[in-house]
């Protein structure tokens, strides 16, 4: 076989060995249960708020949905550090990493289908929050497919992005320390950059270096949407290019 077939057959048989050991984890169900049952909660019950001042705004309307998952994704920051260390440091955990390093496997390979995995896997944690939104949409009776499009858009805009830009920092942090002190660590500054800048939001001249940031995308949503009054709140789409787009690419 070519090297080119090996690389891929080699990162096939890694990518699909933590998959299926990811999957199998049954943290892995409660992740979902847990993103699930929260933006249940958010969209059917005046009893779960994630929004916060939202006042008379609907829950599916596109600004309170862009706020609530970059909330959800904020949130999530744990359950993507713990399936990010689980699949860049299970050799380590298991005493494995000596059987790895004479496989055969190269580095680039290695890392490329463990982090692909992990993608993988919190896709599918993350698919949770639309699916909890749409369903709780339907429970209230409200228009299905309004909630359909604004939480497709939502997930696409800014937990996708998010999901990513976060699961490659926290991968580099565990393949360069090898420690999960290395990759909590780079967990917290990524919370703490983000709370740094949702305290500049409300600055007349710090909103654009807020806006840009924000690792999880609140912020410049926050700035792009100051001036709007509640009835533009309620029916207005959050644009996505502008402020918003350059920070969704800049953290990318």
């Amino acid at each position: 076989m070519t090297t080119r077939v090996v690389w891929w057959v080699r990162f096939g048989a890694v990518l699909r060995f933590e998959v299926r050991a990811q999957w199998r984890d049954p943290l892995t169900t409660l992740y979902v249960l847990v993103f699930g049952l929260l933006s249940l909660g958010y969209a059917s019950s005046d009893a779960v708020e994630l929004v916060t001042n939202r006042g008379a705004v609907p829950r599916t309307a596109s600004w309170a949905l862009m706020l609530a998952f970059g909330g959800l994704t904020a949130f999530g920051q744990v359950i993507t550090t713990m399936i990010t260390t689980t699949a860049m440091l299970r050799d380590e955990a298991q005493r494995t990493r000596a059987l790895v390093a004479t496989s055969g496997i190269a580095p680039v390979t290695w890392f490329t289908a463990r982090v692909g995995a992990a993608l993988l896997i919190m896709l599918a944690v993350y698919a949770a929050i639309p699916l909890g939104v749409c369903l709780g949409a339907a429970l209230r009776s409200e228009a299905l497919l309004d909630a359909v499009l604004g939480a497709t858009r939502a997930y696409l805009v800014m937990t996708v992005p998010t999901m990513i830009t976060v699961t490659l920092l926290l991968a580099s942090a565990a393949l360069y320390t090898q420690r999960v002190l290395g990759v909590l660590a780079m967990a917290l500054l990524l919370v703490g950059v983000w709370q740094a800048a949702l305290s500049l939001v409300g600055s007349e001249h710090m909103g654009v270096v807020a806006g840009l940031l924000d690792p999880f995308g609140n912020a410049p949503v926050l700035v792009v949407t100051r001036a709007w009054t509640e009835g533009e709140r309620m029916v207005r789409l959050v644009p996505v290019d502008g402020l918003v787009l350059s920070n969704r690419a800049l953290w990318l």
